[in-house]
C-alpha cells in the first residue's frame, strides 16, 4: 500500500468498495488469482513509440513471473505488429486498437484513446477470462509511456481500492482555480474525489466497472480554461473523468504525492515510488551562457540525440532528474545505439 498518500472517505459498501458488480459484462467469467497485468497505453506514432521501448527497456528487467506487460497501441491505419516486434529492445507484446481521438461531439483530443484503448482490452479479456484463461489476473497498474519504472511492481489493490499518483493541481484549493466547481461538475459524490492519476493500481474487476464511466466523463471534463488566454479544452479531462467515476462507484482512491514523481517538480524519489514520471522537462544555465535542457516535446520525430545525451550539471540537478537522465541514457543507447 502507498505510503503517505490522502485517502478519499469510502461510502456504501463495507470497506469501500462498490455495492455491487456495476457495469460487470454477463458471463465474465471470474477471477481466481494474484497476477498483474501492466496496461500501457500508446498511439501509433515516433513521439510515443521511443518513450514506450524505453519504459520496455527497464519495465521488462524487473517484470517478475506473475505479471505480464501488454502495450495498447491506438492507430487508425493497421498496426504493423510484426516488423514492430522485429526491432530489438521493442515495445512488445502489442495489441492494436482503433483511434478514438474524435469523440461523437465533433471535439478532437488524443487522450480519448486512452479509456476506449483499455475497453477494448478488457473486453478481450474479459471473453479469454470466460473461457478460463488469464483468469488469475487479478490486479492491474496504468502506465503512461513517460515513464521509467524504478523497481518491480509490487503493489496489489484490493477489490474497492485505487491506488495512484496524488496530482497537486487537481487539489480543489489548487492556485487560483476552482477545482470545487470542476469537482462537483464532475462527481454526484464530490468529497470522494481525490487528486489521483497515473500510475494507477487497481482490481481487475473495478477496472471494467470504472470503464464507462471514465469513457463518458471525459468528454464531460473537456471544459474550456478561462483562466488560459485561448481558453485551451482540459488536457486533464481523462484525470478527472477517472477520479470521478472512481468516487461515483463507491471506491476508494488513495492517493500518494510520491507514487509516480515527476521531473522538474520533486526532487527526488520516495519509498513507495513506482516511476519517474517525465511529464516535464528541466533545463539549467551552463557557465558559458548556454543551457542545458531536456525536454521530451522536442523529440516528437526521432528518439532524443545526442546518444547518450548531455548529463544535467551536477550541481545543480536534483536526484530525481539525475537518476532520470542515467536511466533514459541506458535506454536510449541500448535501443538506437550511440550517436556516430
Amino acid at each position: 500500500m502507498p505510503k503517505g498518500g490522502t485517502t478519499a472517505r469510502p461510502l456504501g459498501a463495507p470497506g469501500g468498495g462498490p455495492a455491487g458488480a456495476a457495469g460487470m459484462p454477463g458471463n465474465a467469467g471470474t477471477a481466481t488469482g494474484g497476477k498483474t497485468l501492466i496496461l500501457l497505453v500508446i498511439s501509433d506514432n515516433v513521439y510515443q513509440d521511443w518513450q514506450s521501448r524505453v519504459f520496455h527497456y527497464h519495465m521488462k528487467k524487473l517484470l517478475t513471473p506473475d505479471q505480464k506487460l501488454v502495450t495498447l497501441i491506438s492507430s487508425p491505419q493497421p498496426v504493423d505488429v510484426a516488423g514492430k516486434c522485429a526491432k530489438k529492445h521493442n515495445n512488445c507484446p502489442l495489441f492494436p486498437t482503433g483511434d478514438y481521438t474524435k469523440a461523437a461531439n465533433g471535439d478532437a483530443f488524443v487522450v480519448y484513446n486512452r479509456a476506449h484503448a483499455i475497453r477494448e482490452y478488457m473486453d478481450d479479456f474479459v471473453a479469454r477470462r470466460a473461457r478460463g484463461i488469464d483468469a488469475e489476473y487479478t490486479n492491474v497498474v496504468i502506465v503512461e509511456p513517460d515513464m521509467i519504472p524504478l523497481k518491480p511492481f509490487d503493489v496489489v489493490a484490493p477489490r474497492g481500492t485505487v491506488y495512484g499518483h496524488s496530482y497537486f493541481y487537481m487539489e480543489r484549493g489548487y492556485g487560483g482555480i476552482n477545482n470545487s466547481q470542476l469537482i462537483e461538475y464532475c462527481s454526484f459524490r464530490p468529497d470522494d474525489v481525490a487528486p489521483i492519476g497515473v500510475p494507477y493500481v487497481l482490481h481487475v474487476d473495478d477496472l471494467i466497472a470504472l470503464l464507462p464511466l471514465w469513457i463518458e466523463k471525459t468528454v464531460k471534463m473537456r471544459l474550456p480554461q478561462p483562466w488560459l488566454a485561448s481558453h485551451e479544452r482540459s488536457w486533464i479531462a481523462d484525470m478527472w473523468a477517472f477520479a470521478c467515476a472512481a468516487a461515483d462507484l463507491h471506491l476508494t482512491s488513495v492517493a500518494s504525492p510520491t507514487f509516480g514523481p515527476e521531473t522538474a517538480i520533486d526532487a527526488e524519489p520516495g519509498d513507495d515510488s513506482m516511476v519517474i514520471h517525465y511529464t516535464y522537462g528541466y533545463r539549467f544555465p551552463l557557465p558559458d551562457g548556454s543551457k542545458f535542457e531536456f525536454e521530451k516535446r522536442s523529440w516528437t520525430v526521432e528518439a532524443p540525440t545526442p546518444r547518450p545525451y548531455p548529463e544535467p550539471p551536477a550541481d545543480q540537478a536534483n536526484k530525481l532528474e539525475k537518476i532520470h537522465m542515467a536511466a533514459l541514457n541506458e535506454a536510449l543507447v541500448a535501443i538506437f545505439g550511440p550517436s556516430e
